[in-house]
């Protein structure tokens, strides 16, 4: 669900939010990320394996990768599906592999990884030559929740509604089971995906897989 439309001020743009509805807005958006965090942390052993498995299988099965010379993927943090498979696969196939690397208010730079650091928070960050790519490469989206029209909601940076916002690409996200819900507390800077992943396969829905550069 997007967050309750505020009244039209006098120029027909809606009016700033309270003080009080912007803490009970971000009340929500902190709750919803504490559940949707915890859940797919609590995915683990066998049942993530064999999740994580199916997912690369339903990636590398897709046109989506077999079209793209490029995939941008991530190295997973704080529970996130781990694509390490789908790395795999993507060099096997001769196809060019780049990991995004955040910047401070700015959209994600990809790069050919030459060496990795962790944060302090344990998030690992590739070091080398940032890199360019094209509309028909494949982006891996991570994302805390997703909508099956794509709508997410990250960690809070805005790295990838940055990104996506501004550069067109064929995106996915990726994403357990349980991660996937009908409704989302979302802001007008949350950004869609172009359709996304679980364990039980792409969308059946034609309309949930869409790519803005088709």
């Amino acid at each position: 669900m997007s967050l309750p439309e505020r009244a039209l001020g006098a120029h027909g743009l809606p009016d700033a939010p309270t003080k009080n509805q912007t803490r009970t807005e971000t009340t929500l958006r902190t709750a919803v990320r504490a559940r949707l965090r915890s859940a797919r942390r609590a995915v683990q052993g066998d049942a993530r394996t064999t999740a994580e498995q199916a997912i690369a299988r339903a990636i590398c099965a897709h046109p989506w990768f077999t079209e793209a010379n490029r995939v941008l993927a991530y190295r997973a943090f704080d529970g996130e599906v781990c694509v390490d498979a789908v790395v795999q696969r993507a060099l096997d196939a001769g196809k060019q592999v780049l990991f995004a690397r955040a910047l401070p208010n700015a959209p994600l730079s990809f790069v050919v990884p030459w060496s990795w650091r962790t944060t302090r928070a344990g998030c690992p960050v590739p070091e080398g030559p940032s890199a360019e790519f094209s509309p028909h490469d494949l982006m891996l989206v991570p994302g805390v929740g997703f909508m099956p029209d794509g709508h997410r909601i990250g960690l809070g940076g805005g790295h990838y509604d940055r990104t996506l916002a501004r550069r067109p690409v064929r995106s996915v996200g990726i994403a357990f089971a349980c991660q996937l819900v009908t409704e989302l507390p979302l802001n007008a800077w949350d950004m869609r995906v172009g359709s996304v992943v679980t364990e039980q396969g792409w969308p059946a829905d034609p309309a949930c897989n869409r790519s803005s550069v088709d």
